[in-house]
């Protein structure tokens, strides 16, 4: 279920299950070893490098994506945000069409009253789409995904987002914990299908041990579980 993009002039490379990436990658790279992370969390995760996307061409855009999706793509003027868009609807085209048997030049992703991506098959699925440094990944469903890299954050970050008992009772000054509770707060508010607009304070995280949480909002539940590989971490909520 795992896959990567890789551009070769205008081909497109599936290199198919994570286990079987060749040695075109070097061993410390890190889209491999999220890969491998993401193989191990869930083989419905797709997982899209966005560096090798400066290098596409107008006529991959016109065979992958619809007259809408074209029409978006060329109204980003920004090179990196363009990049990551492609990156990110092409591993949800790639998780549609892998679980619904589908071609990818039939899927067209749409965004509700919210911003929140789906698909209009037989009835409305949702997606969810995560953008990291460099990568995007995708699943298709009820649960949501968000990967991140672990990095440290200032203080303007933790007193912006986390609440006073947050802070009090958790070691926020740890990249990883901040990074996990970040994580955790936007998978629980992409399961809600709001995205970052409330007042993110109001979403509290009781972690539960090393990688489980339980997040509330007054909008639902959602019980999440982060995954950490070398600088890496994804988290995957659902109910």
């Amino acid at each position: 279920g795992v896959c990567v993009i890789r551009l070769d002039g205008y081909e497109m490379i599936n290199t198919g299950n994570v286990e079987k990436i060749d040695l075109k990658f070097k061993k410390d790279d890190p889209v491999t070893s999220v890969h491998h992370l993401a193989g191990e969390v869930n083989q419905d995760l797709f997982l899209v490098d966005v560096n090798p996307l400066s290098g596409v061409s107008e006529i991959f855009i016109n065979r992958v994506f619809t007259k809408a999706e074209q029409q978006k793509y060329n109204q980003i003027k920004v090179n990196k945000k363009r990049y990551e868009w492609l990156a990110g609807k092409i591993a949800t085209k790639l998780a549609v069409s892998y679980k619904y048997k589908l071609s990818i030049d039939n899927i067209e992703i749409e965004k509700d009253e919210n911003k929140s991506p789906y698909v209009t098959l037989d009835n409305k699925i949702h997606v969810s789409i995560s953008h990291s440094n460099g990568i995007a990944m995708a699943i298709v469903g009820d649960n949501t995904v968000d990967v991140e890299k672990i990095e440290s954050r200032d203080e303007s970050f933790v007193q912006q987002f986390f609440s006073k008992k947050e802070i009090d009772d958790l070691e926020l000054d740890d990249p990883v914990i901040i990074t996990k509770l970040w994580s955790m707060k936007e998978a629980h508010l992409k399961r809600m299908r709001i995205g970052l607009k409330i007042n993110v304070k109001k979403v509290s995280v009781d972690l539960k041990s090393d990688n489980q949480g339980h997040v509330s909002s007054k909008e639902g539940k959602s019980n999440c579980s982060s995954y950490i590989s070398n600088n890496w971490l994804i988290t995957i909520a659902e109910r």
